[in-house]
């Protein structure tokens, strides 16, 4: 039996869902199409290619060999990119969604046993941007596919995908990175992160809680740009935490969502969200002292703060809050109009408690 750190070392975390694919692929069980679903730089692609690279890895029955090995001639072309018998779908430039044509394509490759190695993979990234179309023409083949195939679908969220490919993949959970694995990937694989962290590491922590396990988000707001719109986006949202509870809450909160950023759809549903995080941190906070948090990096001050409310106050501002963040973003509400009721429905209710109560 291969030793678990032999089992696809090049993927950082996820070890159950390594040790379940390295299993099916030694014992010859691999169905025909997964699902890997997981959030955004979770490392969903990564993980798919060593996968391609296992079930055709030269030294597969090897016990004593890495899983994939990354160094046999199948391992180093299919790694590299370098077969035919490996083929990723995505949307095209300046496309928001993968069509029926680009399916109808990858269908017309696979009608061919693959050339080099032990199975033709086919990855399709950001699946659930697939048109229905585009899911339809994949089922054609998913429902009698050969034996020689496999498809992994990738997706942000399984339930973008029609059922009746759901129903013909299960659905493997890439799950989240611990923040100190984050960390410390970045610093090591990033000049500029290894520099923030030194120069200003309460910045730096603030971009490694806000990446929620995700190494590709993390190196993404290294970037300055992208980092002075994390912090923005966290003076804003600290800004509304500060309005809770507040006797001119209500009044305060109108002044920032006076602010240009509330302009855009999409910049609103951003700060929403990230005001969502931070409430639910001090939710769980109230009702338990070992929690991973997704907002605040000090957990002490966290811990203060959330005792001041009552926690059927932080469940109603959660729920207004995701209903405000649906109608401005997906139903196309007046976004003026639909922050003012928010700020009506949770900024004019103080929700204070006395420290301990419920």
């Amino acid at each position: 039996m291969r030793q678990a750190e032999r089992i696809m070392p090049g993927i950082l975390g996820n070890s159950e869902v390594c040790g379940f694919f390295a299993s099916d692929i030694e014992s010859d069980s691999l169905t025909h199409a997964y699902i890997l679903e997981g959030a955004f730089g979770t490392g969903k692609f990564t993980l798919a290619m060593n996968i391609a690279a296992a079930v055709s890895c030269l030294e597969r029955t090897n016990d004593s060999a890495d899983l994939p090995c990354g160094k046999c001639r199948n391992c180093e072309k299919i790694l590299g990119g370098l077969t035919p018998d490996i083929i990723v779908v995505r949307c095209e430039d300046g496309k928001s969604s993968i069509s029926k044509e680009q399916i109808k394509a990858v269908r017309d490759k696979v009608c061919f046993s693959p050339t080099e190695m032990a199975k033709k993979v086919v990855i399709i990234r950001d699946a659930h941007l697939m048109t229905q179309e585009a899911q339809n023409s994949l089922l054609l083949t998913l429902e009698e596919p050969p034996e020689y195939i496999l498809f992994l679908l990738l997706t942000d969220n399984s339930l973008g995908l029609l059922e009746t490919v759901r129903s013909r993949a299960p659905v493997i959970r890439v799950r989240a990175l611990e923040d100190t694995v984050v960390r410390d990937y970045i610093i090591e694989h990033s000049n500029a992160a290894k520099k923030l962290s030194v120069d200003e590491p309460e910045e730096f922590s603030e971009i490694i809680i806000s990446a929620a396990g995700s190494i590709g988000l993390a190196m993404k707001i290294t970037y300055p740009t992208a980092k002075d719109e994390l912090l923005r986006l966290r003076e804003l949202t600290d800004g509304l935490i500060g309005c809770l509870g507040k006797r001119e809450g209500f009044e305060e909160s109108l002044g920032i969502f006076e602010n240009s950023y509330f302009k855009s759809r999409d910049n609103t549903g951003k700060l929403l969200t990230s005001f969502q995080k931070a409430v639910r941190d001090l939710l769980l906070l109230r009702r338990a002292d070992n929690v991973r948090l997704c907002y605040y990096t000090d957990t002490a001050k966290a811990a203060e703060l959330a005792c001041r409310f009552r926690v059927s106050y932080l469940i109603s501002c959660i729920e207004a809050t995701e209903r405000a963040r649906i109608d401005i973003t997906v139903r196309n509400t007046n976004i003026k109009l639909t922050l003012l009721k928010l700020a009506s429905e949770i900024f004019r209710n103080t929700g204070a408690t006395r420290q301990g109560s419920r």
